[in-house]
């Protein structure tokens, strides 16, 4: 018997966030939830998704790590760094930090150990070193995050003494749309972890569905289950390889 209930993942895994099992973790579900799930609990002024944080903190790690011994362990935990919210979601930093001084320690108990097994699935060494790189790459890219798309940033105390990151965000303004950030961050997680067929196509066994669209019916969802996601290695990538 499992602990707690399941949730369906975008393959058609039956996931059980209390009782999950490392072979059941699929990193076609991570980069999809990821890229669906919006940051600042939806209160940006456009969508900005948790695949593409978590691919410009991989991105920040290569422009400031590069010439570090361990850059390549550092990269990889960092594109992780919030995988584990493709199954129990985005819960807010002030929340989780107001939980655990009201001594409620259940959310991080069960974040912590599905990022600990997320990392053990695909080698990503964590210690208290790439941890405390990983943690300030992340606020960094917070408050660089918050100055471009948050009302008014200036008044979050925690992110005063915190230097800004200076990164080439370009049109983070317009940022990426789901389906650009879930093929960046597959793109990222090939060239960073140096592996093929991460990302087979995957069986659809649901029934065609109607859906309304634009007043008229439509039997064909709009989204292709079967990308594959092959030859990815081109240099229109946001991230290098790291060597």
């Amino acid at each position: 018997m499992r602990k707690g209930d399941w949730i369906q993942t975008y393959t058609g895994i039956q996931f059980y966030p209390l009782d999950p099992r490392i072979e059941e973790i699929d990193i076609r579900d991570i980069a999809k939830a990821l890229a669906f799930i919006c940051r600042f609990t939806g209160h940006s002024k456009s969508f900005y998704s948790v695949a593409e944080h978590s691919v410009r903190c991989a991105m920040y790690i290569t422009k400031n790590f590069r010439e570090h011994p361990r850059h390549l362990e550092i990269k990889k935990a960092a594109l992780l760094h919030d995988a584990a919210e493709a199954y129990i979601g985005d819960f807010s930093r002030p929340l989780k930090r107001s939980l655990l001084q009201s001594g409620i320690t259940l959310i991080k108990e069960i974040e912590d150990r599905l990022l600990t097994m997320i990392y053990e699935k695909y080698g990503v060494t964590i210690d208290e070193q790439i941890q405390s790189i990983v943690n300030e790459t992340d606020l960094i890219m917070l408050k660089d995050e918050a100055d471009f798309l948050m009302y008014d940033s200036s008044v979050w105390t925690e992110l005063q003494s915190v230097k800004k990151g200076n990164m080439p965000f370009g049109d983070i303004h317009i940022p990426w749309t789901p389906g650009k950030a879930e093929y960046e961050f597959k793109s990222t997680f090939i060239k960073v972890f140096k592996v093929d067929n991460a990302f087979p196509p995957i069986e659809n066994k649901r029934k065609p569905e109607t859906q309304w669209y634009k007043g008229r019916t439509a039997t064909q969802i709009p989204i292709n289950r079967d990308q594959k996601i092959d030859n990815l290695t081109d240099d229109n990538s946001p991230i290098d390889d790291g060597g």
